[in-house]
């Protein structure tokens, strides 16, 4: 009886782990979509720059991922002349998200960009710890014909 006990618990647990990993994880920073007015800004990336004004936190769009699948996050920046940024990602298994305290952090695995033939990782980092003003903070890492380039900005934001 109590082989068949333990025979029994070790099979229910193989079920609940193996449900637990098929399942897709909760889009990044899902609790924080909205639209939100970028109130300070320092440095550069390769395409997002201090002339922006506002970002809006939402789901991708479909069009930047064909197959559509997965959980994806999506931010749409426009300036004061009304240009629009968008970036787009959509979780792969080797993208990381991770919570802790008041500090949310997306980290992309490489990813090929065919406009540039270069290789690019992201890190985004949303931080909470200062009620009145967040700071959303991007970083870039592209590897080009065997040099790797970093560029950051981060912005302040507050919910509009």
């Amino acid at each position: 009886m109590r082989v068949f006990s333990v025979l029994l618990i070790v099979s229910a647990f193989s079920v609940f782990a193996q449900a637990e990993e098929g399942t897709p994880p909760q889009p990044p920073f899902k609790n924080d979509y909205g639209q939100y007015s970028i109130t300070g800004c320092a440095g550069q990336t390769f395409q997002l720059d201090c002339k922006l004004k506002s970002v809006t936190i939402g789901t991708a769009r479909p069009e930047s991922n064909p197959k559509g699948k997965g959980s994806s996050v999506g931010f749409v920046f426009k300036s004061d002349a009304e240009a629009i940024v968008n970036s787009d990602f959509w979780m792969t298994s080797d993208d990381k998200f991770e919570v802790e305290d008041q500090v949310s952090t997306l980290t992309t695995d490489k990813i090929k960009n065919t406009s540039n033939w270069s290789e690019e990782a992201h890190q985004i980092t949303l931080d909470k710890s200062n009620k009145t003003e967040w700071t959303l903070t991007f970083a870039v890492t592209r590897d080009n014909l065997g040099k790797s380039i970093k560029r950051q900005i981060e912005f302040k934001i507050k919910k509009k």
